[in-house]
């Protein structure tokens, strides 16, 4: 994944003053500045400089130092996400205090020196927090997700969600003979995959279907049925595995689950649902998911144009094709990018997943006779560092 790796060496040497920088998407998804790197490496040349390099380093402490210094390194020019430098994260705690130490001056200089690097941290940070971002609740005893109560919880069946997030949560809600599998998440499952033949088996099992998506279910007004964009995406989900809904009404499951600021379980945030409709094997092929088929294969040379000018942003075979609302899409899952061309105009765009706006390629014809152009080194939305700024 690139979402946090750099996008060139001067980037990437420049990670631990980078890491100053109060901006999302550098090495986390929020904004989360971290003074300590170029703190302890200001520290610790000041030091050096003063004590001519006599430091009288220990053996454990030039281990240490020399560990962060390739952890750091490794980390950032392999994945560069923070998840996976906790550990860099730990130690440069003591390695800042380590340098701070090498300062030369009165104490009273020394504890302004750090007070100084604290100060900031505490700044940046209070002036980038958000309470609770992501929309979490706290844990608890008993069930962590309330669902009422519903004869569709008592039966075993097969249920197929059709969300990136597969809600998972929901499995020990419901029979424990039931089965579960996720057909439009973030990859699709097609011939040739693992996980394909496994698919096909679940889905020629003697058991009831359903497909099952979140819902808001704020109030008791809220739609029972899904709305025609809900039963678009359910259909054309279905229609791949060659499934489509069935007659019956769907039913609308409600929980108790409030999302809202921590201490405040209450605070007016939606309440989260389930819609859960029957689905039968398609009688017959689907006019549509053809069409949709053939419209995928007539526009892949155009993608595979684009994939062989910029493989770094849109890996040739690494996309997923879709089709909707007059666009056909391939979603780059690996580098968060996706390629959209919309049928009427026939007009190409590209996204990366953090920039605000798609940006324009040309016509078809147009990539296709490669008069085209795309910055392969940094596509609009990823990190940029001062110097890149206009």
């Amino acid at each position: 994944m690139l979402r946090f790796k750099p996008d060139d060496w001067l980037e990437g040497l420049a990670r631990p003053l980078l890491m100053v920088d109060p901006a999302a998407g550098l090495y986390v998804e929020g904004a989360a500045p971290d003074w300590r790197f170029a703190a302890a490496l200001l520290f610790g040349t000041v030091g050096v400089v003063a004590a001519r390099g006599r430091l009288g380093l220990s053996v454990v402490q030039l281990k240490g130092l020399l560990s962060l210094l390739v952890m750091l390194y490794v980390w950032t020019f392999a994945i560069g996400n923070g998840r996976y430098f906790a550990a860099g994260l730990l130690l440069i705690g003591p390695v800042l205090l380590l340098t701070w130490r090498w300062l030369p001056g009165t104490r009273s200089f020394k504890g302004l020196a750090l007070a100084a690097v604290v100060g900031a941290q505490l700044y940046t940070v209070q002036l980038n927090h958000l309470p609770n971002p992501w929309g979490l609740v706290q844990l608890r005893e008993g069930p962590g997700l309330d669902l009422e109560p519903s004869p569709l919880r008592e039966q075993p069946a097969v249920f197929l969600t059709v969300s990136a997030i597969s809600y998972s949560i929901l499995v020990p809600l419901f029979h424990p003979q039931s089965r579960w599998a996720n057909i439009a998440g973030q990859r699709r499952i097609e011939p040739g995959l693992p996980e394909h033949a496994r698919l096909q088996k679940l889905l020629g099992a003697p058991l009831p279907k359903y497909v099952i998506a979140p819902t808001n279910a704020s109030s008791e007004a809220a739609p029972s049925q899904p709305s025609p964009a809900l039963l678009d995406l359910l259909s054309r989900s279905l229609a791949v595995q060659g499934l489509e809904l069935g007659a019956q009404r769907c039913a609308l499951l409600r929980s108790r689950l409030v999302v809202g600021p921590p201490g405040e379980p209450d605070g007016g945030a939606a309440r989260l649902g389930f819609i859960v409709c029957p689905a039968v094997k398609a009688a017959a092929p689907i006019a549509r998911a053809q069409e949709d088929e053939a419209e995928m294969r007539r526009l892949a040379p155009v993608f595979e144009r684009v994939e062989r000018q910029c493989p770094r942003f849109f890996p040739p075979g690494g996309g997923t094709d879709t089709r909707a609302d007059g666009q056909v899409t391939r979603h780059y899952v690996a580098t968060d990018s996706r390629i959209h061309i919309d049928e009427e105009t026939q007009l190409l765009h590209f996204r990366y997943f953090r920039s605000l706006n798609a940006t324009r390629l040309g016509t078809v014809d147009q990539v296709l006779a490669g008069q085209f152009e795309v910055s392969c080194r940094k596509l609009p939305g990823r990190y940029q560092p001062p110097w890149d700024r206009d």
